[in-house]
């Protein structure tokens, strides 16, 4: 069976297919400092970034900054849950399968995986398809490797996705863990 990593996903895919930002999170934050107080201005010139001299008026300043939540590489192993003939074209397989019990699955290929990459999480979900840019801290109770941009919802994806405990994984690999086939029919 053939994984991928998100990274790997993010620049194989064809120009219509490919998502630069899977499994990231854009955060537009716009925050107020109050340079007037002296312990602020003390402490926002010890990050380096920020230098007051004597005379310098206390303001109010403005900040503006991007803020990319990356979840990491990570394997992952992407499913439909509906049938796309489009897939049937691409570079997505050798051939068309269909999960006949997908948690099952799920554990099986976890198991086998942890042997091979000792693994620090593993995650099974459907994919949410809305906008991955927030404003400022607004609360996103979705996992970031599991929010697409709304033009992919026709996919109707189903992810499984493996966090290695090593930041260094192979792109892309055969896992060779013949228990899946007993969990999956190959249709085409």
């Amino acid at each position: 069976m053939g994984l991928a990593t998100l990274e790997h996903c993010r620049t194989v895919e064809d120009d219509a297919r490919r998502d630069e930002n899977e499994g990231r999170l854009i955060r537009e934050v716009t925050a107020f400092m109050d340079t007037a107080n002296p312990a602020y201005r003390t402490q926002l010139e010890t990050t380096g970034k920020f230098e007051f001299g004597p005379n310098a008026n206390p303001t109010l300043q403005f900040y503006d900054s991007t803020i990319i939540e990356d979840v990491g590489n990570a394997y992952v192993l992407c499913f439909s849950e509906v049938e796309n003939p489009g897939y049937q074209e691409n570079q997505y397989g050798e051939h068309i399968m269909r999960v006949t019990a997908p948690y099952t699955l799920f554990e099986v290929i976890t198991k086998r995986l942890d042997q091979v990459f000792p693994l620090r999480k593993a995650v099974f979900g459907r994919v949410h398809y809305k906008s991955r840019n927030v404003t400022n801290f607004t609360p996103v109770n979705i996992r970031r490797d599991l929010i697409k941009p709304p033009v992919f919802s026709c996919d109707k994806e189903v992810r499984m996705t493996w966090f290695p405990r090593q930041h260094v994984i192979v792109p892309e690999f055969r896992l060779q863990c013949l228990e899946a086939r007993a969990f999956c029919d190959i249709l085409q």
